[in-house]
């Protein structure tokens, strides 16, 4: 399965330099690969590099040679070989210098107003450890009496030097001999071996210690080792595939067509995409049995519409990057979303509300289904919480739908989050009770409820606290340790039953309310 993904891998790094062909307008890319006469006959700095561009990525370096100035060269190089200084050129553009060809000059007097010579056109820089040396393009004599534009002479001069500093290695060069003479989407077959083996290296050594990672990071939860160690083996594992190779082969250096071909990045996103899909599956799962572990269901159902709002996020940010990197007036394009998403925003201003109300309900969870709370004057039980409305059935069996917005933002008193049940009872004697009586019910109400089995331990009292107009007012205060509301009504009755026999054996009566 593992070599599996990594041939899925290799093809999409066989795709890399080839993906955004298609993006492209096909007069930009025949302008590289199929320059027409007038840019052959080198009548514009840019005409000629494109030439030279085209001859030097089909090998041909002795068609390279003819744009390049090889006139008036120092003695010390002696007879020029102007294929061996025309490869040597292109790879030091390859990698070094970033040439935008649409950058350059058509014209045939070439840029203006570029604080050079009418005859001399800047065509890149290349950092040395001496400093920086510009390659120029330069008006030379053609033909006749035509004028045409090659790479200066003075540039040609400073190849060799340049060529020993940012030349390929002896392993290089080696690899470059040995392998077959050509090129696929203007890229060397030599680079694609040395990027495609770095990259199998690299994934072949990160597979390797993606199981070890995996078990460390497992270790405490390994009922969720297989679900990281597939994230690791294959998302994770193209993307390192993929950035090393590319990586290895720029290092090694792009032709012009291989970089306008490789602007658009479209593997690269779509693995960029896949990656952080699979990131976001990773995190969700986990946290799924997070919840589930704690009884937390109906959390599950929030997660589902959450990733799916990540993931679209996710889309659009790489559709916007993937249309910039085309040519695409993107800051036009967000604006003209940003005029829409107000509009879209404010007619879906209520149920945005409800779904963060929603989110608020899962995330803080006040309530959670099957327990019984009151919010406002709606008593009941909760039996179902979903992204607009909370379902709430009543005592009387009548069920309630409440926005979330609405019952997030009141006050909600979870009755069944409480540990214990509270019987308060207020004990109206009438005014004739003496006060020995009074003594007496006092006394024998705190021993019944006292010696109760199911009130909690100092966590009761009675107290005659009240002389009211028409009565003598006892307050019997316990706590019955149950949370179960059909076990408390029977204890609270066997409470008021046992007061009502205390009342009777005392002698006295409970007070009537005067008309």
């Amino acid at each position: 399965m593992k070599f599996h993904w990594l041939m899925n891998g290799l093809v999409c790094l066989c795709l890399c330099a080839i993906d955004s062909a298609s993006a492209q307008e096909p007069s930009e890319v025949e302008a590289v690969i199929e320059p027409d006469r007038e840019l052959l006959e080198q009548r514009s700095p840019a005409g000629s590099m494109r030439s030279f561009m085209h001859s030097a990525e089909q090998g041909d370096f002795e068609s390279a040679a003819r744009y390049l100035d090889l006139r008036y060269l120092p003695e010390s190089m002696g007879e020029p070989d102007g294929a061996a200084l025309a490869e040597q050129l292109y790879i030091i553009i390859s990698r070094q210098i970033d040439i935008d060809l649409d950058a350059l000059s058509d014209s045939p007097d070439g840029a203006d107003n570029d604080g050079l010579p009418t005859y001399r056109d800047l065509l890149g820089t290349v950092v040395t450890t001496a400093g920086q040396r510009a390659i120029y393009m330069q008006h030379v004599p053609g033909e006749g009496n035509e004028r045409i534009w090659k790479v200066s002479n003075a540039s040609v001069a400073r190849i060799p030097e340049l060529y020993s500093e940012h030349g390929y290695s002896p392993i290089v060069e080696w690899i470059r001999e040995v392998s077959p003479q050509g090129s696929l989407a203007g890229i060397e077959y030599f680079k694609w071996m040395i990027g495609l083996t770095s990259a199998i290296l690299a994934a072949l050594a990160w597979l390797l210690f993606a199981g070890i990672l995996s078990r460390l990071i497992t270790r405490e939860n390994p009922q969720n080792q297989v679900r990281v160690r597939r994230y690791l083996a294959r998302p994770v594992t193209a993307l390192i595939f993929i950035f090393v190779g590319s990586t290895a082969m720029q290092s090694l250096g792009l032709g012009a067509t291989a970089q306008r071909v490789s602007e658009a990045g479209t593997i690269r996103i779509i693995i960029a995409v896949w990656f952080l899909f699979a990131t976001v599956n990773l995190f969700r799962d986990l946290y799924a049995q997070y919840l589930s572990a704690r009884h937390r269901e109906a959390g599950l159902m929030l997660l589902g519409p959450i990733t799916s709002t990540v993931k679209v996020l996710i889309a659009i940010f790489a559709v916007v990057i993937w249309l910039d990197n085309v040519g695409v007036n993107v800051t036009a394009l967000i604006a003209g979303l940003g005029v829409g998403g107000l509009a879209v925003a404010l007619v879906l201003q209520k149920p945005l509300e409800d779904i963060m109300g929603a989110i608020t309900l899962y995330t803080q969870q006040p309530v959670r289904v099957g327990q019984f709370c009151t919010s406002g004057n709606v008593t009941g039980t909760i039996e179902e919480i979903n992204l607009r409305t909370t379902r709430v059935r009543r005592p009387n069996n009548n069920v309630v739908l409440i926005p979330n917005a609405l019952f997030a933002n009141a006050t909600i008193e979870n009755i069944t989050e409480k540990k214990r049940s509270l019987h308060r009872q207020t004990v109206r004697l009438s005014l004739d009770t003496s006060q020995e009586q009074l003594e007496q019910v006092i006394e024998r109400l705190k021993q019944m409820v006292s010696s109760y089995p199911e009130v909690v331990e100092d966590a009761w009292r009675v107290r005659f606290f009240e002389l009211g107009e028409f009565s003598i007012n006892i307050d019997v205060f316990a706590h019955i340790n149950t949370t179960d509301f059909a076990v408390f009504l029977e204890h609270s009755e066997a409470i008021n039953l046992a007061t009502i026999g205390i009342l009777g054996e005392v002698g006295v009566s409970l007070a009537k309310p005067p008309r």
